[in-house]
């Protein structure tokens, strides 16, 4: 993590809210303000929860208020003991149950392998609320939709309509949006996962660079 400590003007770019902790709290490992961290072992697992907790917090990390649990795993653990803990985070961030169903959503596109994490959950869930919706008996399920928005190059619409759209005539309980990451550090590829209440601006990095690059040619070619 050392390395990181000479990235300070960067931690709010970082997705992973635990690096840019790391970066702001550099070597000093100085106390953040509207900031808390909370660290533990469960079945192998290391769960790293930061808590930003005020407006403070969230300028100075560059993220909304919410929680953001990063659980890392070594990659030799075996699968079951893994799932449990996660899916458990994922339980204790959505609301009590409710009649209405689970949007999952796949952000991401899939003809880039960097970023076609969403897609690829997609493809491995389960949707069952139309089973529900004709009377099917189900124990022990929920009642699940999924869908895959595309990305704005390819659909010409932006991710946030098209899910706001969803929302408006589905009425969801709550919407699980699922996205790759970009890790300040190697090690973390294939083995992190981040879970957070605090919401998603999918392609955000993208249109910083692309109003960054516009912006002056546009200015050029006024009169």
């Amino acid at each position: 993590m050392k390395e990181l400590y000479g990235m300070r003007k960067l931690a709010g770019r970082l997705g992973l809210a635990r690096e840019a902790a790391a970066v702001l709290r550099g070597e000093a490992d100085a106390e953040l303000p509207g900031v808390s961290e909370e660290v533990r072992r469960e079945k192998g697992v290391e769960v790293h929860t930061v808590a930003v907790l005020n407006e403070e917090g969230s300028r100075l990390l560059g993220k909304p208020r919410g929680s953001y649990i990063t659980c890392t795993m070594n990659r030799e653990e075996e699968e079951q003991p893994v799932a449990s803990v996660l899916s458990r985070e994922i339980r204790r961030l959505l609301p009590p149950p409710a009649d209405a169903p689970l949007l999952l959503v796949g952000l991401g596109n899939r003809l880039a392998a960097p970023d076609s994490l969403g897609p690829a959950v997609i493809d491995r869930s389960f949707a069952t609320n139309h089973a529900f919706l004709n009377g099917g008996d189900l124990p022990g399920w929920s009642r699940v939709c999924t869908f895959v928005p595309g990305v704005l190059g390819l659909t010409g619409i932006e991710t946030c309509k098209s899910v706001s759209g969803l929302c408006s005539r589905l009425r969801p309980a709550a919407v699980i949006a699922v996205d790759a990451l970009a890790a300040a550090e190697f090690s973390r590829v294939g083995r992190t996962v981040q879970l957070s209440d605090g919401g998603i601006r999918p392609g955000s990095g993208v249109l910083i660079m692309i109003i960054r690059c516009l912006h002056p040619w546009r200015r050029r070619s006024r009169p």
